[in-house]
């Protein structure tokens, strides 16, 4: 375990560093839509990991100022990670968070009352982070915005041979995917083609209004309490 830590020396000095580093911004591309790149989110999944070791190893042997600063460093960088209201950077920074303050509440006992306001004072310094209904806002308006550029601007570019299977094909190849698989049977092959080739950019907008449409009854719902929300989100699901 000891070599694992020595290898990511120079990145806990860092993340250390990053303690008293104010607003984070980590430049994300909004308007990328799926094509969203978030490198940042597993390296900082794997720092955390590394640095929870180093806490438990330094609470073993007694460096409880130490592994109370690799604890505090886990818990700025998930927030860190969650600057931007993404869903998969909420869940990464909930996922750091909780493995962070299972750490916590184990050695809890062995801190003095000096430590325990110590902890309480940096955490309530930590960015606030994101309500879901403010997520779920964020996605649907990335997402959805992005798509509805896309449809507009390949409408454009292919004029009147404009179809909606020539469409759904620009946005599968935007991504390396297949609308028609290779494991498919022939029967399904034949009517997953023939489904395709009678879309037409109607159709396509069509759907995308009607999925712009579900994000809007997605939010609505979310902000309701759990008890208000249970049925109607199972009638949406099962719709």
């Amino acid at each position: 375990m000891k070599k694992v830590i020595e290898r990511y020396e120079l990145a806990l000095h860092e993340l250390q560093r990053a303690r008293a580093v104010g607003p984070c911004d980590w430049q994300l591309d909004a308007g990328a839509g799926p094509g969203l790149l978030m490198t940042h989110v597993q390296k900082a999944r794997d720092l955390s990991r590394v640095a929870l070791l180093r806490s438990r190893l330094r609470f073993a042997g007694g460096e409880v100022s130490g592994a109370l600063a690799d604890l505090l460093a886990v818990f700025k960088l998930g927030r860190d990670c969650a600057v931007s209201p993404w869903i998969i950077a909420a869940l990464v920074d909930a996922s750091m968070e909780e493995r962070a303050g299972e750490v916590l509440a184990l050695h809890l006992p062995e801190l003095s009352q000096a430590q325990v306001e110590e902890v309480l004072g940096e955490l309530r310094r930590l960015p606030t982070g994101w309500s879901p209904s403010e997520i779920l806002q964020a996605e649907c308006e990335n997402f959805g915005g992005w798509a509805e550029r896309r449809v507009t601007a390949e409408t454009e570019r292919l004029g009147a041979g404009a179809t909606g299977e020539a469409l759904l094909r620009a946005f599968a190849a935007d991504h390396d995917g297949l609308l028609v698989s290779e494991g498919d049977s022939a029967e399904l092959k034949s009517e997953r083609e023939a489904m395709l080739k009678s879309l037409t950019v109607a159709d396509v907008q069509g759907a995308l209004i009607q999925m712009q449409r579900d994000q809007q009854e997605l939010l609505r719902l979310a902000k309701l309490s759990v008890a208000e929300r249970t049925q109607p989100l199972q009638q949406f699901s099962a719709r």
